[in-house]
């Protein structure tokens, strides 16, 4: 089965542009402390990854038929949940076109559990087109996601599961 992709319209791509410029600039001026203590590899400083992480939040949100501007657009951070979709409270994740994995970042893994979230969703990009390459519940990427070791393509210690054992979107549409 082909992944379902998402244009993603200029207006909300400018609207995560700007949102990004105002998350970098909260870290800076020592907002958001406790996100800040979590972050890893100046995920804090990073224009593009925050603005695509947003704009990837709102691919799905598009592709679920849901109104983008209902996303956490406040700047401070949300507690797990970046949408509610078919009743369950969704974490979406974004990589690059080409990436191969739904990642926790390492930064967080000691939060998981305590993280208010249902499900995960990874969300490739190669902006403006988005690709929902899939999801996988919080329990079940609990229980096996695997753990990057030195020599993987991924930073020690990151968990993650490989894009082929994620459950296809698409099933849930029909439901």
């Amino acid at each position: 089965m082909i992944n379902p992709t998402i244009d993603l319209p200029s207006n909300w791509i400018n609207c995560c542009r700007e949102y990004a410029e105002k998350i970098v600039a909260d870290y800076a001026n020592g907002r958001n402390a406790n996100s800040r203590a979590v972050t890893c590899f100046d995920a804090h400083s990073n224009l593009e990854l925050q603005a695509t992480a947003k704009m990837a939040e709102c691919a799905f949100a598009v592709w679920a038929g849901l109104d983008p501007a209902r996303l956490n657009w406040s700047g401070f951070c949300d507690n797990g949940t970046d949408i509610i979709w078919r009743g369950k409270r969704w974490d979406i994740k974004a990589t690059k076109v080409g990436g191969q994995y739904l990642i926790w970042p390492i930064g967080k893994n000691e939060i998981y559990a305590s993280k208010q979230f249902d499900c995960l969703a990874l969300v490739k990009f190669a902006v403006p087109t988005f690709e929902l390459a899939g999801w996988m519940s919080k329990g079940e990427f609990s229980a096996s996601h695997e753990v990057a070791t030195e020599g993987h393509k991924l930073f020690p210690g990151t968990w993650y599961v490989h894009q082929d054992r994620l459950w296809d979107l698409t099933t849930l549409m029909a439901s």
